[in-house]
């Protein structure tokens, strides 16, 4: 991998981190209320109320349930992963590690473009929501490309490889 594609990949994670604290779409008409003594969220119809979609204020931090849980953290996860592939990709020895890591930056990209298209589908899109959404689309499209430039240098390894034999 080039020192350029490695600074666009660290600028473009540091995006994904910072947009978890910004406001990324907002719904009008309706509000979010708890209830019940397990903290449901119930959607209440209010014509002057506002819901904004932030990722670090949906966080339960006490989950009442393990399916809470693991929904949070996957809120976590989707904002974050980016800055661990490129923690990871600076340690890896091997190729193979290298190529696994791409892999799954790749699949890791388009689910999370794909959860956050969920999260935002029925929401008035805010300027952070845009910019989150460029930010693993160029992630998407970035780890797409390093994997096609890995499958053909290892294709042109085994065709040296077999016509040396």
């Amino acid at each position: 991998m080039t020192d350029v594609v490695r600074r666009i990949r660290r600028a473009l994670a540091g995006i994904a981190a910072v947009c978890f604290f910004l406001p990324l779409g907002q719904c009008t008409g309706v509000r979010f209320e708890h209830v019940g003594t397990d903290h449901r969220l119930e959607i209440v119809e209010d014509r002057n109320a506002t819901d904004t979609f932030v990722p670090a204020r949906s966080i339960d931090w006490a989950p009442a349930s393990f399916s809470a849980f693991i929904s949070d953290t996957l809120v976590v996860c989707v904002f974050f992963w980016p800055l661990l592939a490129v923690a990871f990709d600076g340690r890896a020895k091997s190729n193979t590690a290298r190529n696994l890591i791409n892999g799954a930056e790749l699949l890791a990209a388009g689910g999370a473009l794909y959860f956050l298209s969920l999260w935002l589908m029925f929401r008035h899109v805010l300027l952070a929501g845009y910019v989150a959404m460029g930010a693993f689309a160029a992630l998407f499209v970035v780890s797409l490309l390093e994997n096609i430039r890995e499958v053909r240098t290892w294709l042109k390894w085994k065709r040296a490889k077999l016509t040396s034999s």
